[in-house]
């Protein structure tokens, strides 16, 4: 979730430190290595690194995402062909996605690069030289947020396994992450044979318990697609990196739980 898997910044662990003590020495030592990295990185891919920049920050400010005219609205941008480049490139490189919500009419263009996330969210702290910066984040909000954002795009680029987790590999599906004017919706798969997963991420630190707030907040989640998606069937599934406590919010709401390990298989 911090290094999205890139073999070069794997390689650049040392064994012999802890994971906090690597994110450190790569990223908020001073002179640490890797400082730098996302200048270097987006500066080597793309002329006019800048414009591109600031598309993905714009990206970052919404998890469901933003259609090319709402993007472009905020980004103060004229109309023309060199955006669309743009934004296709940056889906060529992997940086950012494109889907279809529920309308099926106009793309959404969501964030869904690891190491861009980790940047925008701890990048301007590289001028703060600490040497336990990484494990004195730990107890912030901001730690908390890229947490929950980067454990759900790690969902996101696994969908054949939670596919496959759902016994439902066979069946074509669309999913896309879904936001209405009440609810926010971490992950909708939209089946073939008229049922919908709607799909609820959570990172902690040990097992997950669904509390009263988190259930009422469910339940609003269900009946607001319910009412979009009409005639279909609505399965909650609650997708963790640890297990989940089976109380009875859970009984009532949640049909099936998928772990980490499971993402992985």
């Amino acid at each position: 979730m911090i290094l999205g898997g890139i073999p070069y910044y794997l390689h650049l662990l040392d064994k012999s430190l802890s994971l906090a003590q690597n994110i450190d020495r790569l990223f908020f030592e001073e002179s640490a290595l890797l400082a730098d990295e996302f200048d270097n990185l987006y500066s080597s891919l793309f002329k006019q690194a800048n414009e591109y920049v600031k598309i993905i920050t714009q990206l970052s400010k919404k998890k469901s995402g933003y259609t090319r005219t709402e993007l472009m609205t905020a980004l103060k941008q004229k109309g023309g062909g060199g955006f669309t480049r743009r934004l296709e490139e940056l889906e060529q490189c992997g940086f950012i996605r494109k889907y279809l919500p529920i309308s099926g009419k106009t793309h959404i263009y969501q964030l869904i690069d690891f190491f861009t996330l980790f940047h925008l969210h701890f990048g301007g702290t590289k001028e703060t030289y600490d040497q336990n910066m990484w494990l004195h984040m730990q107890t912030s909000s901001t730690y908390t947020n890229w947490l929950g954002l980067s454990f759900e795009r790690l969902c996101f680029a696994h969908i054949r396994q939670i596919q496959q987790a759902l016994g439902i590999s066979g069946i074509a599906t669309k999913t896309y992450a879904l936001q209405t004017s009440t609810a926010q919706m971490d992950m909708v798969i939209d089946r073939a044979d008229h049922i919908v997963n709607l799909c609820e991420m959570k990172y902690t630190g040990g097992a997950y318990a669904l509390s009263k707030p988190e259930a009422e907040k469910l339940q609003n989640r269900i009946q607001e697609l319910s009412s979009l998606l009409r005639g279909r069937s609505i399965i909650s599934v609650l997708i963790t990196n640890n297990s989940a406590k089976k109380n009875a919010y859970y009984n009532q709401l949640i049909y099936n739980n998928i772990t980490l390990k499971e993402l992985f298989l």
